[in-house]
C-alpha cells in the first residue's frame, strides 16, 4: 500500500497543498479528482518523486521514500503516465513499449557486446513478454507503426503498456481520457480493470467523473489545495460540497 500522510508542498509563498493524506491499495482504483488549480498534479508529482513535499510522509508497502529520488521510486515499483503521451515518434509502438523493460535488465555493456548466453536468454524472455503485452493492451495490429502515426487513445494505451513493462505494484494515470470518445472510454476502462486484476494498485486522476464511477473504488476530492471530501463514487457524485466546486462543472 502507497500512504500518504499530511503532504504539504510550498512554492514561495504559495501554498500548493495542505496537509493532504491519500491511500493507493493493490486491485484497487482510486480516484484524485478537484477542479483546475486544486493541487492533483502536485500530488501526483510528490508521490511520483518529481517534487519534494515541504512536509508530510510517504511510505510504499512500509517503506519511507519521502525524499527518495523518482527513479528509487520507480525501483520500489511505481510507474506512471502523463497528461501528454511521452514517446519516441519515429519508434514503432513495440519499440516504445519495449523501452519500459529497462528497469528491468540486468548486465552491463560487456555482457551485451559479448552476447552472453544469460544475456540472450534475457533479451528472449523479454521479448516473448513484450509480445504478451501488446496482445493484452491489443496493440498487436499497430505494433510495427510508428508511434506518432497512432492515435492519441492507442499512445496512451502505449503508454499503460509501458509502464506494466516494468512489473510496477502500482501505476499512477494523469488524465488518461481526456479527449476520448464513448467508446475509447470504454476500451481505456477496459485496460485498467487488466491492471486491478493483476493486483496493481492504481491513482487515476481524471476530469470524466462517468469514466471515474466505471473503474474507481474510492475517489478523493481536492479544492485548493485541500481535502474536500473522499468516498465511493456515489458518496462523492451526491455530496453537495463536491457538486458546488467540481461536479456541477464537469461531465458525468
Amino acid at each position: 500500500m502507497i500512504t500518504a500522510t499530511d503532504i504539504s508542498v510550498r512554492f514561495g509563498g504559495l501554498r500548493a497543498l495542505e496537509d493532504v493524506s491519500v491511500q493507493v491499495e493493490p486491485g484497487r482504483v482510486e480516484a484524485l479528482i478537484g477542479p483546475n488549480g486544486a493541487g492533483k498534479s502536485t500530488l501526483l508529482n510528490v508521490l511520483s518523486g518529481f517534487v519534494r513535499p515541504t512536509s508530510g510522509s510517504i511510505q510504499v508497502d512500509g517503506t519511507d521514500v519521502t525524499r527518495a529520488a523518482a527513479h528509487r521510486r520507480a525501483r520500489s515499483g511505481i510507474a506512471r503516465s502523463f497528461q501528454t503521451p511521452r514517446y519516441v515518434p519515429h519508434l514503432s509502438v513495440a519499440d516504445n513499449v519495449l523501452l519500459g523493460f529497462f528497469p528491468r535488465v540486468k548486465g552491463g555493456l560487456v555482457h551485451t557486446l559479448l552476447g552472453t548466453l544469460g544475456q540472450m536468454r534475457q533479451e528472449r524472455q523479454i521479448r516473448e513478454q513484450l509480445d504478451t503485452l501488446l496482445e493484452e493492451f491489443e496493440l498487436h495490429e499497430v505494433a510495427s507503426e510508428e508511434a506518432g502515426n497512432v492515435p492519441l487513445w492507442q499512445l496512451r494505451i502505449m503508454e499503460i503498456a509501458r509502464c506494466m513493462a516494468a512489473r510496477p505494484q502500482y501505476v499512477f494515470l494523469d488524465e488518461p481520457a481526456a479527449g476520448f470518445d464513448d467508446k475509447e472510454r470504454a476500451l481505456l476502462a477496459g485496460q485498467v480493470s487488466k491492471l486491478t486484476q493483476a493486483g496493481v494498485g492504481v491513482l487515476l486522476v481524471e476530469h470524466n467523473f462517468g469514466f471515474i464511477k466505471t473503474v474507481s473504488s474510492h475517489v478523493t476530492v481536492l479544492a485548493q489545495g485541500k481535502h474536500l471530501a473522499s468516498g465511493e463514487p456515489s458518496q462523492i457524485d451526491s455530496d453537495p460540497r463536491v457538486v458546488e466546486v467540481y461536479l456541477g462543472k464537469e461531465e458525468h
